[in-house]
């Protein structure tokens, strides 16, 4: 009776303890890529959420003055400069890698007054579309969001 392993033996269990490491790590590559992707889709929701509430805030310093002023249809930037919220159509980034892009939109009404696609412009409604990209993918949004801002304090 032979005592001990032989070649065979040795190379098939190695290859079998090979496999089994080389699957954990392709495991683990998928699950930090998954990760990874989840954090950037929590912080983008965390950056729209932000600019509403910052589009909020401008508004409430006088529709006429702020909101009303800003051109349908064009990309503004959200920006914080210690005491204040501002808009601009200059592109800026976020932690240098976000990139949070705001549109107004007009607002239709028919003889209803429900909102539709032609009929009277509401000039105390706006949609607002906010959009967050990866800084180096702008053709991919990681989330979207549309709210309507009304005009309660003029």
């Amino acid at each position: 009776m032979n005592k001990g392993f032989s070649i065979i033996e040795i190379i098939v269990s190695a290859s079998i303890i090979s496999i089994a490491v080389l699957s954990t790590i392709g495991v683990f590559q998928i699950y930090l890529k998954l990760s990874n992707k989840n954090v950037a889709q929590t912080q983008a929701a965390l950056l729209v959420e932000e600019a509403a509430e910052g589009i909020q805030t401008i508004r409430d310093s006088g529709w006429n003055s702020t909101i009303s002023t800003y051109t349908p249809d064009t990309v503004y930037y959200l920006s914080w400069n210690g005491t204040a919220y501002s808009l601009s159509t200059t592109p800026s980034y976020i932690d240098d890698s976000y990139q949070r892009e705001i549109v107004f939109s007009r607002i239709y009404r028919d003889d209803s007054s429900n909102i539709s696609d032609s009929g009277t412009e509401d000039e105390n409604t706006r949609k607002i579309s906010i959009t967050v990209y990866l800084k180096n993918d702008t053709t991919t949004p990681l989330v979207y969001a549309e709210n309507l801002l009304h005009n309660v304090y003029d």
